[in-house]
């Protein structure tokens, strides 16, 4: 589903339905879109799914915390966070699947499909407004087979908090969201949460904000919005 929402920056909460959620310290979920940053420079080069079809692979560096349904899989604990090059971004034991089901494993599925990843880069742990964070730039094809890299230029941003966790995921604004829509949503290892809604595609230069609570528990889709950190 979606949800209407604004920002009342004096109040220190966001207003979702009309209901007021009080957001982590400085940082915020901002209206509007926030357009990838695609240059690679000070990222390291995440050389496993480099040129994949269908493969999964930790990610080498997640050197904070970061919790999904009430497990933490950061600092690489628990078999750690990894890359799906389907489009998931998966936690705990990898897996190569390409079309997910809810119990394929825990995972974010944003954009699942037939993908192949080109070229993926990872920035060190950041620290702004309260939050930590990491940065990932993902160049791939929209389908493994068309021939035609880095159709997909998306910048992931995964940040926690005292008490709050985002996934940011935003495209360039130089080229096209992919073509061909993919599968948007959240599964715990068990059930789909349908997090997303009807949400099918990311536009070109748009950017959603995935918000959890610091468990990574009640996970809560933003479209059309990115974090202000």
């Amino acid at each position: 589903m979606s949800f209407g929402w604004c920002l009342t920056r004096d109040s220190g909460f966001l207003a979702q339905n009309n209901q007021q959620i009080p957001f982590s310290g400085t940082g915020a979920i901002v209206s509007g879109n926030r357009a990838a940053n695609m240059t690679t420079a000070g990222y390291g080069y995440f050389t496993g799914p480099a040129g994949i079809d269908d493969g999964g692979y930790t990610f080498p560096a997640f050197a904070m915390d970061f919790y999904f349904f009430g497990t933490n899989y950061g600092n690489q604990l628990n078999s750690g966070i990894y890359w799906n090059t389907n489009n998931v971004i998966g936690f705990g034991v990898t897996t190569n699947t390409i079309s997910w089901v809810a119990n394929t494993g825990r995972g974010v599925l944003i954009g699942n499909a037939d993908r192949r990843t080109n070229t993926f880069w990872y920035s060190p742990v950041q620290s702004n407004k309260g939050f930590q964070y990491i940065s990932m730039l993902l160049f791939a094809q929209n389908n493994y087979s068309d021939g035609i890299p880095n159709a997909i230029q998306w910048q992931i941003r995964m940040f926690r908090s005292s008490n709050l966790q985002y996934i940011e995921v935003s495209s360039s604004n130089s080229i096209a969201a992919p073509s061909t829509a993919g599968a948007y949503n959240i599964t715990n290892g068990t059930a789909f949460q349908n997090t997303f809604g009807s949400f099918t595609n990311l536009a070109q230069g748009g950017s959603y904000v995935l918000q959890s609570d610091g468990n990574g528990n009640n996970w809560t889709f933003f479209n059309n919005s990115y974090v202000n950190a």
